[in-house]
């Protein structure tokens, strides 16, 4: 058995669009017990969400209930996730999950990344 923490707040917020959509897509899945947020790299443009299901939680989840799912968060992601809300959009041709960070500073990259002799500081 994990040491799984829970908690009943956080600092992110899931729509009742996108919880909807994730507790119908978690009770399709035979032995998931829930959705990880998870975050890839950070560059120029910031963190890279993504989810997905969850059989067996890790030792050092964090277990969230939001809307009536279980979500589970590593400490490292749940560091990115302040100002975030998750939302399920099902306009236009392909419906998907989007993360609005409202924390996340206005404009584009630094400029540097990709050319030779420089990089982001």
């Amino acid at each position: 058995m994990s040491d799984v923490q829970a908690q009943t707040t956080a600092e992110f917020t899931v729509s009742s669009a996108a919880a909807e959509q994730l507790s119908a897509l978690v009770a399709n899945e035979e032995g998931v017990c829930g959705v990880r947020i998870f975050v890839n790299g950070s560059g120029c443009s910031g963190v890279s969400y993504g989810m997905t299901f969850v059989e067996e939680p890790l030792h050092d989840d964090h277990m969230i209930e939001q809307n009536g799912v279980s979500l589970y968060i590593d400490p490292t992601t749940l560091g990115h996730l302040t100002g975030v809300e998750i939302d399920f959009q099902s306009g236009g041709e392909t419906p998907s999950f989007v993360f609005k960070n409202v924390m996340a500073a206005g404009g584009g990259g630094c400029g540097g990344c990709g050319s030779s002799g420089g990089g982001c500081a």
